[in-house]
């Protein structure tokens, strides 16, 4: 019995290698953005709300929305950021509550989002 144990381990240890590495990691894993992305999505999201009204349906841009835009980062967090984005048409600010991958969780002129932090 001693033996036949061994041969087993010894021959499940021989086939570890031919295991899908798929298994262990997936494949769709994001690192964050880098900040000047996060900037550039964060004014990608801006111009879909104004010409899109569904786009995020708590704030209707207009079309002012679609021009020049300038956008920086206020606050961050250790898993979100919310980021300031100017019009100067509109002479507005909205600001983004987002996640480090670019994802919008709301939108709003005030900057105050519940739940930050």
């Amino acid at each position: 019995m001693k033996y036949i144990s061994r041969f087993i381990f010894a021959a499940l240890l021989s086939v570890t290698p031919l295991l899908p590495t798929a298994a262990v990691a997936h494949s769709n894993h994001q690192e964050p953005l880098a900040e000047t992305q996060l900037l550039e999505r964060a004014e990608s999201h801006v111009r879909n709300m104004a010409v899109d009204s569904d786009y995020l349906p708590i704030l209707e841009l207009d079309s002012d929305w679609s021009g020049e835009l300038s956008s920086r980062v206020i606050e961050k967090s250790a898993r979100a950021l919310i980021v300031a984005v100017e019009s100067p048409q509109a002479n507005k600010t909205v600001y983004l509550y987002m996640d480090y991958y670019g994802g919008l969780y709301s939108a709003n002129f005030s900057g105050d989002f519940e739940g930050w932090k």
